[in-house]
């Protein structure tokens, strides 16, 4: 967790009692969208910016019922999301695009949020199999048509006739390039409820699919790729993502008040090395560096974290071997080493004190860690010869 989300946990934790409010909604989920700008995650500013867009357009309205359920929930969803570690959250694109579709807007893209569709590898070209599949396709976009006015009426035939035709779809295509669509378009209706069907994002990504199936249709090629078709299978697997991504949800996270010492040693750990780089790397000036790590290792292993303990160990005796004990400078290659480490270290200590993962950030160090500790000798307890370190006149760098 960095210090933005921190931030945005506090405000959005005073916003959110009242977010139910319609006549609060437009200017809660106005500073709602303000403060996810600021977060450092590109899916939240993203999703703010758009809050803030709709929030402030003349022809904007509150969302009522089911329309601000789900917007509501994606809202939630997506916050939850980003503290686990999500950089983008599908359920924030979900909630943008639901903001568009009320708004008459276009759909926002997928890429950031959706990996690559599946690629056919040998297309169709038997032109006999061509002609028979022509009128097939043309009776599937009846159909289809057919389907998704039964939905937009709210008739729930209109999802049982597209349950059955989507499966066909798909094993019909398997030799079209399109054939990442279908597969995820299968997958689309076969999790829709009646519920969500008559909400303004799936009616419009049912009309999509079902543009893209009329194109092939009329295409003596249907093969053919087409770029509009791999852009909506994102959309559709985005949608999909959204309501099987659950994290904890981000009104639980509350911050482990025994941390409080661990992150006080943090930065003091930090203020040293900092007056260490603004003295001119005076050597006299890392004396506390060993203590302050150390510090930091005891209270940080308190709190049932022995792995962030390990780093200020290895740190502390670092310093006081390497660079006390033997009366010279760190190189520029190991204070960049120690810089990322303790920087590294802060972030994976927020994220411990609100009970989130951490493992990904401590991989991303254990490589300079392991270089900067590699010459340390085991068991030697340097510190009555720290105390008598005085900065020496010529000071070499390892």
């Amino acid at each position: 967790m960095n210090f933005q989300l921190i931030e945005l946990h506090s405000a959005i934790a005073n916003i959110w009692p009242h977010i139910d409010d319609q006549d609060q909604q437009v200017v809660l989920c106005r500073q709602l969208g303000a403060a996810m700008q600021f977060t450092g995650l590109a899916g939240l500013q993203y999703f703010g910016h758009e809050l803030c867009l709709a929030s402030a357009s003349a022809d904007h309205k509150a969302f009522t019922g089911s329309e601000w359920i789900f917007l509501r929930d994606r809202i939630d969803d997506a916050l939850s999301s980003a503290y686990a570690g999500h950089s983008f959250p599908a359920a924030a694109l979900v909630a943008i695009n639901t903001l568009r579709a009320n708004d008459g807007r276009p759909l926002f893209s997928a890429s950031h949020w959706s990996a690559e569709v599946l690629r056919v590898e040998e297309l169709l070209s038997d032109e006999t199999e061509r002609a028979k599949l022509k009128p097939w396709l043309i009776k599937a976009a009846q159909l289809f048509k057919l389907a998704v006015v039964q939905i937009i009426k709210g008739e729930a035939d209109g999802l049982r006739a597209l349950q059955k035709l989507a499966p066909r779809l798909s094993q019909v295509s398997r030799r079209f390039a399109s054939h990442g669509l279908w597969l995820q378009v299968e997958k689309f209706v076969e999790q829709l409820t009646s519920e969500q069907l008559s909400l303004q994002l799936p009616q419009l990504l049912l009309r999509h699919v079902l543009q893209v199936l009329v194109n092939i249709a009329k295409q003596d090629h249907p093969e053919a790729p087409m770029t509009h078709a791999d852009n909506l299978a994102k959309q559709l697997a985005v949608y999909q993502q959204s309501v099987g991504q659950k994290a904890t949800p981000w009104r639980q996270l509350k911050r482990d008040e025994r941390l409080g010492g661990s992150i006080q040693a943090m930065h003091a750990l930090q203020s040293a090395l900092i007056d260490f780089f603004e003295a001119g790397s005076e050597f006299d000036v890392l004396m506390s560096v060993p203590g302050l790590a150390k510090k930091f290792a005891d209270t940080v292993a308190n709190t049932e974290a022995d792995d962030l303990a390990q780093y200020g160990i290895g740190i502390s005796q670092y310093v006081a071997q390497q660079v006390l004990g033997r009366k010279v400078l760190p190189s520029a290659e190991r204070i960049e080493q120690m810089t990322r480490i303790i920087v590294t270290l802060e972030v994976a200590l927020q994220r411990h004190a609100w009970g989130l993962d951490y493992s990904a950030l401590l991989t991303s160090i254990e490589r300079p860690f392991q270089r900067l500790t590699e010459d340390l000798v085991d068991d030697v307890d340097l510190s009555e010869s720290i105390e008598e370190v005085v900065s020496p006149q010529v000071v070499e760098q390892t």
